[in-house]
């Protein structure tokens, strides 16, 4: 049995969680900074509290989310096997 398109598949989720990490980081640690700076300096109604509490736990949240999904999609492409009809 020819397992290279499951190992292909994995390698390439793994490499997409890795690149997700990194642009995670470099994108919701400026933007964390940036929240809690206008924060500090302005205050806000109570109505808009709700929607800044919603954005933190998006962005502190999205990784997971993004991983996991990969990870099903790995998990169901990798056990799905195609028959190939060779050319004559």
């Amino acid at each position: 049995m020819n397992n290279r398109g499951a190992i292909w598949i994995w390698a390439v989720a793994f490499l997409a969680i890795a690149f997700l990490s990194l642009a995670w980081f470099c994108l919701t640690w400026p933007t964390s900074m940036l929240i809690e700076t206008v924060e500090a300096q302005y205050s806000f109604p109570s109505e808009a509290t709700a929607a800044i509490t919603l954005i933190k736990n998006i962005l502190a949240y999205f990784l997971v989310v993004m991983a996991i999904g990969l990870l099903l999609w790995v998990a169901v492409k990798s056990q799905q096997r195609e028959e190939y009809q060779p050319i004559d």
